[in-house]
């Protein structure tokens, strides 16, 4: 068999995941959950002093947590 053709029949089996990458997009997630929470938690002065209204704050804690 050619490289041609072992190149083009091996790509077309679906790759696994890594199991280190599938715990480091959780670990991820985790993190910005925790993020978000940590800034809705905030009171308005000190979101001024970062730049951010309550409505910035609102957008953001209302994405999914793979967002």
């Amino acid at each position: 068999m050619s490289s041609l053709a072992t190149s083009v029949s091996t790509s077309r089996q679906p790759r696994r995941a890594e199991p280190v990458s599938i715990l480091a997009t959780l670990r991820r997630w985790i993190d910005v959950s925790r993020e978000r929470h940590a800034l809705a938690s905030l009171d308005d002065a000190a979101l001024a002093d970062l730049g951010l209204r309550r409505e910035d704050v609102r957008r953001e804690t209302d994405k999914f947590f793979w967002r």
